[in-house]
């Protein structure tokens, strides 16, 4: 992964195989396609990308935040080009509406992981003082 310009189309070739299980399960399960669509690219795939984007060297944090984002627009064409082969998903403009959720949630949520991995957000925090018994 030494070239820039080769890195995009490896991270789509890498993720888009994993677009045939999702595929599957909505159209084999009857899932609510918005849903299960944003659930899959927000929980599902953002993170495994930021990942493996996050071990690119030469780029900023602002470039790799991109990289993921246009990864998963490209992701979200293929995922709806294939969706869009069934006739009872053709008939809404599904994607349009899903990157555009995308689009907007996800900035803010790389964000909040990245911040989240870099200790400047704790869930649970354990009480460290001391309390006195008060009788």
């Amino acid at each position: 992964m030494t070239e820039l310009n080769i890195i995009p189309d490896q991270l789509i070739q890498k993720y888009s195989k994993n677009l045939e299980p999702l595929i599957h399960s909505i159209v084999n399960n009857n899932l609510n396609v918005f849903g299960t669509v944003l659930t899959a690219f927000l929980i599902g795939f953002m993170p495994s990308i930021m990942k493996d984007v996050g071990i690119i060297k030469n780029l900023s944090g602002l470039k790799k935040k991109e990289l993921v984002i246009n990864t998963m627009k490209s992701l979200i064409k293929l995922s709806f080009e294939k969706l869009n082969q069934y006739p009872q998903f053709k008939q809404v403009n599904w994607d349009e509406l899903v990157e555009e959720c995308l689009l907007t949630f996800s900035p803010a949520l790389i964000d909040l992981m990245i911040s989240i991995e870099n200790g400047e957000i704790k869930f649970n925090k354990k009480f460290n003082s001391c309390l006195l018994c008060i009788k």
